[in-house]
């Protein structure tokens, strides 16, 4: 039972999924620029939801499965750290267009995504840096993306302004923090990763994510 559910959670959370939960979460945080977006451009919200779901998801998703018919990795969770090279660079590939794209729209919008931009921003240093980690090493790609997530919401706490409730925001940054325990707890009681290998992505994915956010870094 308790394999099953550990399971679950490492599938909910699996690493391609991050980027649309928190494009999820960056709009239910009732900001300034947030409501804008929402007031003024109905379609927009619903647009990048499509748009982070194609290109960061669907097309991963279906290239792996591609790769898996090919014979060119065994398994969806690329269990095998040689496997991870090509899988990374092609999820990279996707990655950054999704980030070029939004980064097209950030400057259409006037800088109104900002935030959201430097959480990409943040997500595509983290994936180069695991792609270049797993040539050599297997580090929890989960742990890195889960807790990239939760520090990139804490950052937005000191960084985003205007915001009208910040008992949401801080409601939100301990459910992720929770769900960043949890999965990596998974990762553990699965035998997917040595210890080691799992803690050493959470202070990866925690550090640059935090780093990046609370920079407002992007180019």
């Amino acid at each position: 039972m308790m394999r099953f559910i550990f399971f679950g959670f490492s599938l909910i959370f699996h690493p391609i999924i991050i980027p649309l939960y928190s494009l999820s979460l960056y709009f239910t945080i009732e900001n300034y620029n947030n409501q804008i977006l929402k007031n003024n451009i109905e379609i927009s919200i619903l647009y990048f939801h499509l748009l982070i779901f194609v290109i960061c998801i669907l097309f991963p998703m279906a290239s792996i499965y591609i790769m898996i018919r090919s014979k060119i990795i065994t398994d969806f969770n690329i269990s095998k750290r040689k496997e991870r090279f090509p899988v990374l660079i092609v999820v990279l590939i996707y990655y950054s267009l999704a980030y070029i794209v939004f980064k097209d729209l950030n400057e259409n919008l006037v800088q109104i995504i900002d935030n959201f931009l430097s959480l990409l921003f943040g997500g595509l240093i983290l994936l180069i840096l695991s792609l270049i980690i797993s040539l050599k090493w297997k580090i929890s790609l989960h742990s890195v993306g889960v807790s990239g997530m939760a520090a990139g919401f804490i950052a937005l706490s000191t960084t985003m302004g205007f915001v009208k409730n910040y008992d949401q925001l801080i409601l939100i940054n301990g459910l992720l923090l929770i769900i960043m325990g949890i999965v990596s707890s998974s990762r553990l009681f699965l035998k997917a990763h040595k210890p080691l290998e799992v803690y050493a992505g959470l202070i990866l994915g925690f550090i640059v994510e935090y780093y990046v956010v609370s920079n407002k870094l992007y180019l």
